[in-house]
């Protein structure tokens, strides 16, 4: 069962950067963008995330702003 998520709140005016499956990161904290790179958002922005069990990461399921 997927049961966790978070949601990052940047309320900031500097850029967040997540990035896609770092292997600098444990494998359980691990983040798959989906898009096969790393996304950046730049000032006030919320990115959501949930926890998947299957791939033993976390996956980014939307952004704004």
């Amino acid at each position: 069962v997927n049961a966790k998520s978070i949601v990052l709140y940047n309320s900031t005016s500097q850029s967040m950067t997540i990035a896609d499956n770092n292997t600098n990161s444990t494998i359980t904290q691990r983040i798959l963008t989906l898009t096969g790179a790393d996304v950046t958002l730049t000032g006030t922005s919320v990115a959501s995330l949930i926890y998947n069990n299957a791939d033993v990461s976390w996956i980014l399921a939307g952004t704004q702003g």
